[in-house]
Parts: structure tokens; C-alpha cells; sequence
């Protein structure tokens, strides 16, 4: 049986009496309010954490709500709202909560919110997106108001990195999950304008250090230049994702810092549609395409070419060869599915990344070599969205973020056949996707890992282009470090001179 233990903060809180000189009465200067202003990509389509799976609503959920536990800046597993936790068996864990945490309305939290929330994420009828996470959760158990345990029908190695994306709500009958949130975080949430901003203020019982921000202004501004003007105007004191231009020209004014990221660029392709229903089309894609081209010329080097289904940094990384531009290659392939003379295809994507209309645009042109029509389509990002999970698409660029930095939250939502996301399968990639799932040595699930990626590269059922390198540009009065990917940002780390 394994024991984890979190870090017990004692907080030293002097005394200080203030000296009265003069006119007791005298007016005292008032203390100003410290405001992050900061701007996302995309709209907020909802606040509800467990149905959208958004990086907007995630941001904020992570703000407003919490999880059992997070990583550190190592990566390395920490307590949040779990004081510790332990290996019961290989199929059960226990959690003991921490005390004196409370809702944002007052109410104390307990076992009872914690199994509430997972039921949820598991209830087939809520249709949440992060549902394969936990499709081996036999049951949860509020042994007492502080104690969780957590019973699966197969070992569950992925545990931890899973439950460090499952935020826990409060358990309450008639919430509007979408348009209200209630959590145990550091911040709360003040005001909501559709389309335009979200506010959050700092929550002054919050059980652990409290924020040096008193409000945090998250606007939505989808136009990538639009929100570069308003950093460099002062409206704006945060903006994630700078160019490689406009950090280079923006560095003697601002502060520029680069990060790293759990983030891939893909070119996903429906195996439900031909050409791409056959193996040498899907493979062809690999020649037709330069990696190089979009890391040099459009991403001005802040991209790595991709050799893996995650981001190296991701637990069950594995290397495989890279990409080959070859034109010549990728005509005979087109040739071997029949589709020798080209074919018209439409290419959906929608803006917010700076670079991604330059990049449809050279994935078009490079296409169109080969006699291969990609009609671009730009979709508002809902519209986006709701096509791509109804599979109303014939290509699309796709970004994807492991956000647990497990291999297992990439492989099984994207890849695995009950996910149905790309009309692909193959019943060897679902095998070692479930062997690494259900092993708890990480050498065994590192090496089923392995085999997975070797099959993912060769039945292309879509393009790993590059990953990210996020490059963050602030006012020079915001003390900022990056944090491990850009949606594990944690405000309440932060400050503002």
C-alpha cells in the first residue's frame, strides 16, 4: 500500500499595530485595486467545465474551480483539494480531503461533491468529452464527509494525470452549469458578457495563499493583430501566443518570455470519406506536405517538426522517423488509392492561432501540386466545433493540447475506436492504448506506448505537423513565469506592480 502525503503550509501571520501620529482620523490613502487584464483566442461557449472541453472554459474552470490534485512547476504530482491519498489496491485509491474548504456560496465541501462530480463526467446522458477518461470507473464512494474512494473495474494507470483535468462542483440540484460556476478556487466569478468579457475576483476565503490579483479581465478578442494592438496600446497586459515578428519587435518595449508547451499542430483527415478510406491516400499526405516549410517560413522557427503523437515533454513520448518532403513519393502513393490524376477536398479551420490562415493557405498550395483541390472553408469556432465531433468534414487543421501530460488523454479521446472522432480504427492500436491505461509500471505502459505511436505513424489517420514553442508577451509590470503549457495557467501566482 502506498501512502502520499501533500505539504502542510503554516502561515505566520504578524500582528501589526499601526503607530497613530497626528489625527487618528485622517484619511489613509486608498489602496489600488491590482487588475490582470488579459484576451483569449476563442469565445467562451460555456462555463460548464464537464460538458466543454474548450481551452477558454478550461482557463477559467481551472481558476474558478479545482481538482483533487495538479502538478507542480517539475510536473511532478502535488495535493490540491486532496490532503493525500493512497493505493488501497491496483483498483482502488482513497483520498482524504482537505478541511475547512468551502463552496463560493458558503457551503462546506465534501466526499459527496467529489463523487457528485465524477458520476457526472461519467454519466453517458451528460455526453461530457472527457467521458473515455474514465470508462474503467466502476463506482466512487463518499466513505465519510472527508474521505473518497475511487473503485475501477481494471487498474488505471493514467489516475492521477485524469483526475488533474476533473474539476470538482459542488453537488446541487437545478444549476445552469453554463451560465453559472460555483468552486472552491482562488477566484470567483463576478460578470460574464457573452462575446465580449469575463470577469473573476479574488476569493477572499479561499483555504490556501491568496492571490496578490483582486481581478483578473479575460476579453474575448478572436483577431490575433487586434489583440497584439491592444498589448502594445496598454489594454491589454497579457497576450499568449506571439509571433515570431512580433516578439522579435516587440522585445525592447514589452516583456517577451518563451515556454513550453503540451501543444501540436495536426492535419487530421476523415477515414470516412475517400480518398482517405484508404491507407495510401492517409500516407501520401506524409510526402505531399513540408514541415519544414511551416516551421521556417510561417512559424519563423517557433514550432519543432512533430515525430509523435504527443508533445516530447508528455509522458509516452516516442520518437519515430520524420516526415520526408517528397512530391514524387506522394504521387505514386495517390496513384496506388486510385486517385492518381488529384481530387477535390474541402479543408475546414477556424482563426484565433495567429498563423493558421497562412498555414491552410500553404497546405493548399502544396496540394494543389498533386492536382488536389482542398476547398478552405472558415468556420466560426462553435460551427467549427460542432462539425468537427458530428464529423461534417473532409479535412480540418486541428490543434491538440495532452493537457495531462499523459499520452493516454491523446491516444484514447483522438485515437481510440469508441472515441469516433476520425471514423478510423484498428483494433492493435485500441490493445496497447488499453495495456498502457491498465498497467501501473510505468516501464510496461512507456512500452505500450511505444507500439501505439509505431502504428499511429504508419496508418496516418492524421499528420503530426509540429509542436508549439508559446512565446507569452506582458507589460513589464506583471511578474510572469511560463508555466508547463499555457492551460495550466495559475493566476494567483501572479502579480502586478
Amino acid at each position: 500500500m502506498r501512502l502520499i502525503r501533500g505539504l502542510i503550509w503554516l502561515a505566520l501571520v504578524p500582528v501589526v499595530i499601526p503607530l497613530a501620529v497626528g489625527d487618528p482620523t485622517a484619511a489613509q490613502p486608498a489602496t489600488r485595486e491590482k487588475i490582470l487584464t488579459m484576451a483569449f483566442d476563442t469565445k467562451i461557449i460555456s462555463l460548464d467545465v464537464v460538458t466543454v472541453a474548450e481551452r477558454a472554459t478550461a482557463v477559467v474552470g481551472r481558476h474558478v474551480y479545482e481538482t483533487l490534485v495538479t502538478r507542480n512547476e517539475k510536473g511532478e504530482f502535488v495535493p490540491r483539494l486532496a490532503a493525500w491519498w493512497k493505493t488501497v489496491s491496483p483498483t482502488e485509491w482513497e483520498f482524504k480531503l482537505r478541511r475547512g474548504v468551502k463552496w463560493h456560496d458558503g457551503r462546506p465541501f465534501t466526499a459527496r461533491d467529489v463523487k457528485f462530480s465524477l458520476d457526472r463526467y461519467n454519466n453517458p446522458a451528460v455526453q461530457s468529452p472527457l467521458r473515455p477518461l474514465w470508462e474503467f470507473l466502476d463506482r466512487v464512494d463518499a466513505v465519510d464527509e472527508q474521505t473518497v474512494r475511487i473503485r475501477t473495474r481494471v487498474p488505471m494507470g493514467p489516475m492521477l494525470s485524469n483526475l488533474m483535468l476533473t474539476f470538482i462542483i459542488p453537488e446541487r440540484d437545478g444549476v445552469n452549469w453554463a451560465e453559472q460556476a460555483v468552486g472552491t478556487g482562488p477566484f470567483r466569478l463576478s460578470e460574464w458578457r457573452r462575446d465580449d468579457r469575463l470577469v473573476l475576483v479574488k476569493n477572499p476565503d479561499y483555504w490556501g495563499k491568496k492571490p496578490a490579483l483582486d481581478r483578473v479581465v479575460w476579453r474575448e478578442v478572436p483577431e490575433y493583430t487586434t489583440r497584439v494592438a491592444a498589448l502594445e496600446r496598454g489594454d491589454l497586459d497579457l497576450v499568449i501566443g506571439l509571433t515570431a515578428e512580433d516578439a522579435g519587435r516587440l522585445a525592447n518595449r514589452l516583456a517577451v518570455v518563451q515556454g513550453p508547451t503540451w501543444r501540436q499542430r495536426l492535419f487530421w483527415m476523415n477515414a470516412g470519406r475517400p480518398p482517405f478510406d484508404r491507407l495510401q491516400a492517409r500516407q501520401a499526405m506524409r510526402y505531399a506536405l513540408s514541415i519544414e516549410a511551416m516551421v521556417k517560413d510561417i512559424m519563423g522557427g517557433m514550432a519543432q517538426p512533430a515525430h509523435s503523437a504527443v508533445a516530447p515533454t508528455v509522458f509516452g513520448f516516442t520518437s519515430n522517423p520524420p516526415y520526408r518532403y517528397d512530391p514524387a513519393r506522394a504521387r505514386a502513393l495517390l496513384a496506388e488509392a486510385g486517385v492518381g490524376r488529384g481530387f477535390v477536398t474541402s479543408l475546414d479551420y477556424s482563426l484565433g492561432d495567429a498563423k493558421q490562415k497562412e498555414l491552410v493557405e500553404l497546405i493548399a498550395a502544396q496540394l494543389g501540386e498533386l492536382g488536389i483541390r482542398a476547398q478552405l472553408k472558415l468556420k466560426d469556432r462553435a460551427v467549427w466545433v460542432r462539425d468537427l465531433l458530428g464529423m461534417n468534414w473532409d479535412t480540418t487543421l486541428f490543434g491538440n493540447t495532452t493537457t495531462s501530460g499523459d499520452a493516454d488523454f491523446t491516444l484514447r479521446r483522438v485515437f481510440h475506436s469508441r472515441a469516433r472522432r476520425l471514423n478510423y480504427t484498428n483494433p492493435e492500436l485500441d490493445r496497447w492504448i488499453d495495456e498502457a491505461a491498465q498497467a501501473l509500471d510505468p516501464r510496461r505502459r512507456l512500452a505500450a506506448y511505444e507500439q501505439a505511436n509505431r502504428i499511429l505513424w504508419n496508418d496516418s489517420p492524421v499528420m503530426f505537423l509540429f509542436v508549439h514553442v508559446q512565446v507569452y508577451g506582458h507589460a513589464r509590470k506583471v511578474s510572469f513565469q511560463p508555466p508547463l503549457d499555457d492551460t495550466l495557467l495559475r493566476l494567483e501566482n501572479y502579480d502586478v506592480k
